[in-house]
């Protein structure tokens, strides 16, 4: 089983043959782009991303491949926001 996140022409994270590929990542994504691998079991492919940047917004793919075909693809939009916090004394 392989599961590939993508974001455009970008590899975000590779899970193949019961592994993180962190070779195959895109070097933006290098140390910043966690897969949940004990999860996997219960259906569960998220991604985690750490150190957000601006240019991390977008469109990224989930797909999941078995023996070469893809059997399921999703994907989903990362909006990020500004959040303000005010403290009254």
């Amino acid at each position: 089983m392989e599961v590939e996140w993508r974001k455009a022409d970008a590899t975000v994270h590779l899970y193949q043959d019961g592994e993180s590929r962190a070779e195959e990542q895109d070097e933006d994504y290098q140390d910043r782009a966690h897969f949940f691998t004990d999860q996997i079991q219960h259906g569960n492919f998220s991604l985690r991303l750490d150190d957000l940047r601006a240019e991390d917004e977008g469109e990224y793919t989930c797909t999941v491949y078995s023996q070469q075909d893809s059997v399921f693809s999703a994907w989903t939009q990362l909006e990020l926001r500004l959040l303000v916090w005010i403290i009254v004394e």
